[in-house]
């Protein structure tokens, strides 16, 4: 993307971008021309989470997350293969709202896993995939 600015006279133009803002200088009648990068963004679309913060669980492969920024500015952690999310005002407290939830989920099945429906069996299943107790001597 290109953006120009046209001095008629020496001085100092601001030149906007919807998500860039560049300020061009000069001492003597010019055009200026600045190209603009796409711009980093700043969530990263896919991780591998493996930040469990539970001692009492041992993480048995890393946990794939999409992460995205809703039109409020929320980020979102969500992972699909177990339809769960977690979410923050940055990246960082979302995937530890993540975290979080995945081991509390994980301790109420395990809690309740003989009185669990179909469905729920299914998701603890899934979430054994990725989680287990951890074993102490």
């Amino acid at each position: 993307m290109t953006a120009l600015a046209e001095l008629s006279v020496p001085g100092t133009k601001q030149v906007e971008d919807s998500q860039v803002r560049h300020i061009a200088t000069s001492n003597c009648v010019s055009e200026i021309q600045f190209r603009m990068e796409k711009p980093v963004p700043l969530v990263p679309g896919n991780i591998l989470f493996g930040a469990i913060s539970d001692r009492r669980l041992y993480l048995k492969k890393p946990i794939p997350l999409d992460l995205s920024e809703s039109e409020g500015g929320v980020i979102m952690a969500l992972c699909t293969d177990l339809n769960e999310f977690g979410q923050g005002n940055v990246a960082s407290d979302a995937l530890d709202d993540f975290g979080k939830t995945i081991c509390e989920l994980f301790f109420h099945l395990e809690d309740q896993k003989s009185r669990l429906s179909q469905d729920l069996g299914i998701l603890r299943n899934q979430l054994a995939e990725y989680l287990e107790l951890r074993r102490t001597s």
